[in-house]
């Protein structure tokens, strides 16, 4: 008898956080147009009684700045964050599929890594806009950086990438959102 108590609980906690998320949605919509419905995050601490307020996921590693390594470092965080992000179907009406990119690695060359930027910047300049995935379209974090080519050149698109990626995920509702898992 307790356990069917506590389950019709956890059902009904369940369909309250269901509906909430929804409603959430449906306000995003409806009356003030967000990008996003939540911002993508990583757990800070806490339990699923008492959780902390999360942060919001980042590109964290430093800019490229002229060397491989540096550039290998940012775009193995970007690859990261960036996958992270298109799956979040928290913050979007759905789960954006990945596209196939091959991850960054320390063995990676300066050619491996202008292919996985320049491929970012194709996939991403698309997910921005996309109203399938998004309340409304990203209009002002676009990338303009010409295609890697170069040392150089992969240097400012990927700090690019990591600029606007980065302001492309806080675009969203101030609240968190309710992240639904089953039991």
């Amino acid at each position: 008898m307790a356990y069917h108590v506590r389950r019709l609980k956890a059902d009904a906690a369940f369909a309250v956080a269901k509906a909430m998320k929804q409603i959430l949605k449906d306000i995003n919509a409806a009356i003030t147009p967000k990008v996003h419905a939540d911002t993508t995050s990583k757990p800070t601490g806490g339990d699923h009684f008492d959780p902390t307020a999360p942060a919001a996921l980042a590109v964290t590693a430093a800019n490229g700045a002229g060397t491989l390594a540096a550039l290998q470092t940012l775009c193995l965080d970007i690859y990261n964050v960036y996958l992270t992000h298109l799956a979040d179907d928290n913050a979007h009406k759905v789960a954006d599929p990945a596209p196939a990119l091959t991850k960054p690695s320390t063995a990676s060359t300066l050619g491996d890594l202008q292919t996985f930027l320049n491929a970012v910047k194709a996939d991403y300049n698309t997910h921005i806009g996309s109203t399938t995935y998004h309340g409304v379209a990203d209009v002002t974090n676009g990338l303009a950086s010409a295609d890697a080519t170069n040392q150089a050149s992969a240097d400012t698109l990927a700090n690019e990438i990591k600029t606007d990626l980065n302001a492309h995920i806080l675009l969203a509702l101030t609240k968190e959102g309710i992240k639904l898992v089953s039991a």
